[in-house]
């Protein structure tokens, strides 16, 4: 519980001067070995500006939990936004491995999806944008997304709260919604569905 809910106030302390609270809490969250408190350090060492310290973290967390969406998305925001080339060989390495074929664009015509990622449940915040049950996920920010370690990713590109979905109802649409920590209190599969794996 502390490692899932700490995000957000670690960033609070951080961004309100508050830097020895915010590195305590976060060392606790990562203390639990969990990987949504590892995350938390990482980002909290990536706004500190300890640029190795975070990729170690993320790191970390990716391999043990062979989910290395926001290790991806460190790599995206270091070569993309702070154009930081020391990470380019990363950067392209990691996203081979969860892109084999590259971002590609998210897909524009209406016929039906051969993959995707499926809403299982819906949220009253999903529900008010556009996104219900049974919907199909095919892009987020403009990029396809072929399963939900893809989906991952690219919301870990960004640290923005405005999402903005393209989804699949019988036709292709546009949903745009914000969200805190760029999470709308749903639950995702990948699709289609195959017993319980998700790779």
């Amino acid at each position: 519980m502390l490692s899932n809910v700490s995000g957000w106030l670690v960033d609070y302390y951080y961004r309100h001067g508050r830097t020895a609270a915010a590195v305590d809490l976060a060392e606790r969250a990562a203390s639990t070995g969990a990987r949504v408190g590892m995350d938390t350090q990482a980002h909290l060492y990536e706004l500190m500006g300890k640029w190795r310290e975070a990729e170690g973290m993320y790191t970390s967390a990716s391999a043990g939990y062979e989910n290395p969406a926001a290790l991806l998305g460190f790599y995206y925001r270091a070569v993309n936004v702070r154009k930081q080339a020391l990470f380019e060989p990363e950067w392209k390495s990691t996203l081979e491995r969860v892109f084999p074929s590259g971002l590609q664009p998210a897909p524009t015509g209406d016929a039906h999806p051969a993959v995707g990622v499926v809403v299982t449940q819906d949220s009253e915040l999903s529900r008010k944008a556009g996104l219900q049950t049974d919907d199909i996920i095919t892009g987020l920010e403009g990029w396809q997304a072929e399963n939900l370690h893809q989906y991952y990713a690219i919301n870990a590109f960004f640290e923005t709260k405005d999402m903005k979905l393209t989804v699949w109802r019988g036709r292709t649409f546009t949903v745009e919604v914000t969200a805190p920590n760029r999470l709308m209190g749903i639950s995702l599969r990948t699709y289609p569905i195959r017993g319980w794996s998700e790779r």
